[in-house]
């Protein structure tokens, strides 16, 4: 068989073949937590999130305050009585409110979830 003839079954192919793997909104957001997370640990600028990312850290911090986010789901389920737990669940919950309440007041996605708390070392 000729390189033209494979050359071009092979690209037929490829027509058919599956969407290539998307890697799901709430992975790129904890990739991003976890390299913004080494900059700071290494004094070097953090990359900026995407503004699709922003968006759906707040739509979670929506979720969170209404009870239907998987803190909601975590609290309802055993395991998470313990006064130590409550503190935890608590405490996500409040960081969500102080950061809706950021975003109420005016101030933009980027300067609310960009705003982690790190400075360089």
């Amino acid at each position: 068989m000729d390189v033209r003839r494979r050359l071009e079954r092979l690209e037929a192919a490829r027509g058919t073949q599956k969407a290539p793997y998307e890697v799901t909104m709430s992975v790129r957001i904890y990739l991003k937590a976890v390299e913004r997370h080494r900059a700071h640990e290494n004094g070097e600028v953090p990359p900026a999130y995407a503004q699709e990312e922003l968006e759906a850290l707040h739509a979670d911090d929506l979720e969170t305050v209404a009870d239907g986010s998987v803190v909601g789901l975590m609290r309802s389920s055993g395991g998470w009585e313990s006064p130590e737990g409550r503190e935890l669940l608590d405490g996500w919950e409040e960081g969500a409110r102080q950061r809706l309440a950021r975003v109420e007041e005016g101030e933009t996605l980027e300067a609310v979830y960009e705003d982690d708390g790190e400075e360089a070392s």
